[in-house]
């Protein structure tokens, strides 16, 4: 093959290429998805209704990742969440649930809202609904239920110490 049309076959690749390249139509980075944050969960199960929270992050070159705390445990790593059609999704392994598979997490994102269900390791499907958590840092925090908050009470007491609970702003 003459060195012209290699060159010329080269080109038309590397455009090919940088074609595919995720930029949006003003030439800037394509905005975060709008699941990035922290999120106040409401758990519907059929022993009660429960507190639960979730955050996801960016991770490298688009992944998202996060944490989550269910009704047992503590926070667990999320090693991929997926977003598409704008469904969140996520698993992660059983920790003190009953059942071996894992924990499976789905919802619909409605503006700052999410709607769906937690299926737990024993094949139990619990109702969950939750607000992103609006301006955490910020200095006020707008929380599920509307309210706006400023402070948080921070409690490090323990059974034979109940005085160290302090009072702070949200920074």
């Amino acid at each position: 093959m003459p060195r012209a049309s290699r060159r010329s076959l080269v080109a038309r690749a590397i455009l090919a290429l940088a074609s595919m390249l995720p930029v949006a139509a003003d030439g800037q980075t394509p905005s975060p998805p709008p699941v990035i944050g922290h999120w106040d969960l409401t758990v519907t199960a059929p022993d009660g209704v429960y507190p639960s929270w979730l955050e996801v992050t960016a991770s490298g070159n688009g992944v998202l990742v996060g944490r989550f705390v269910g009704h047992y445990g503590s926070a667990r790593p999320i090693g991929r969440v997926e977003f598409a059609n704008g469904v969140m999704r996520f698993a992660v392994p059983p920790q003190w649930e009953q059942g071996t598979a894992d924990l499976r997490f789905e919802a619909k994102l409605d503006g700052s809202r999410l709607t769906g269900a937690i299926v737990n390791p024993n094949g139990l499907r619990n109702q969950v609904e939750g607000a992103i958590i609006q301006g955490l840092g910020g200095g006020r925090a707008v929380c599920h239920d509307g309210h706006t908050a400023t402070r948080v009470t921070v409690s490090t007491a323990g059974p034979t110490d109940p005085s160290r609970t302090r009072n702070e702003a949200i920074a």
